[in-house]
C-alpha cells in the first residue's frame, strides 16, 4: 500500500507541474518523475489486487484486471487527446490528475494491507 501511495503522489505531482509548466521546454523533468514512478505503480498495483482477491481466485481476478487495465489503456490516450485537442493540455493534464487523486483517496479509504484472505 505504501509503494502504490507514494507512486499515486508522485504521479500526482508530476501531473500537477504538467499543468503549470510555462513551456513545452519544462515538460521534460516532470515526464521523466512520471515514467519513472510509473513502473513502481505497474508493479504495486498487482500486489494490492493479489492481496485483494480470494485465494483461490487470484489467478483470474489478476487476468481480469489485467483485462480490463488493458482495455483502459487503448482508452485514455485517445480521451485525454480529445481533451488536450477540444480544451488544453493543462485540462487534460487535470483530468489525469483528478483522476490519480481519486485513486490516491481510495486507496486509503478502502484498502487495509495484511487483510485475512
Amino acid at each position: 500500500k505504501k509503494a502504490l501511495l507514494i507512486a499515486d503522489v508522485t504521479i500526482l505531482a508530476a501531473l500537477l507541474s504538467l499543468i503549470l509548466v510555462p513551456n513545452a521546454y519544462w515538460m521534460v523533468l516532470p515526464a521523466i518523475l512520471l515514467g519513472s514512478f510509473e513502473s513502481f505503480w505497474i508493479a504495486s498495483r498487482r500486489a494490492v489486487i493479489a492481496d485483494l482477491a480470494p485465494p483461490e481466485a487470484r489467478g483470474q481476478t489478476l487476468g481480469t484486471f489485467s483485462t480490463a487495465y488493458g482495455l483502459a489503456s487503448l482508452l485514455s490516450p485517445i480521451l485525454v487527446g480529445a481533451l488536450w485537442h477540444r480544451f488544453s493540455p493543462r485540462i487534460a493534464f487535470a483530468s489525469c490528475a483528478l483522476l490519480c487523486a481519486l485513486s490516491a483517496t481510495l486507496l486509503l479509504w478502502g484498502y487495509s494491507e495484511g487483510r485475512d484472505s
